[in-house]
């Protein structure tokens, strides 16, 4: 046995009737001088493609100027460092200095031909004479 299928009828819409490519453009022109239609829609998107734009560059410039600043604070971090290195090194050398001017071989090095004098006497006369007042003088 065979199945009967329903079909609607179909029922065409109103076609409009196609239009020369001028009478288009004339009809666009009024559209968009009346605010409406299609060609009234794009201002809209254009302006807010040229603002996603603007957002965009303005996050490149932001970026290059946080670039720039890392590469300032870099090069002023290089030479504070050079700097401490050369004071350090500078603090060794002064310190060095020190340790051999105190040294109990620097001293006698130092002394010379003087090293082998004789123990001092503290009841010697040139020591009595070092340590008395200086006289006054006579008016």
């Amino acid at each position: 046995m065979s199945v009967k299928y329903y079909r609607p009828q179909i029922h065409n819409g109103p076609i409009r009737r196609r239009t020369a490519p001028v009478e288009r453009w004339r009809r666009s022109l009024v559209a968009a001088a009346r605010g409406g239609g299609r060609a009234g829609r794009r201002p809209g998107a254009l302006s807010g493609i040229v603002a996603a734009g603007m957002l965009v560059a303005a996050g490149f410039v932001f970026a290059l100027h946080l670039h720039f600043g890392a590469q300032r604070v870099g090069r002023e971090a290089v030479g504070l460092r050079s700097r401490l290195d050369q004071e350090v090194a500078e603090g060794r050398e002064l310190e060095l200095k020190q340790q051999r001017a105190t040294s109990p071989r620097e001293i006698e090095r130092r002394l010379g031909p003087q090293r082998q004098l004789a123990a001092h006497r503290l009841d010697a006369p040139e020591v009595w004479r070092a340590l008395a007042p200086p006289a006054k003088p006579k008016r």
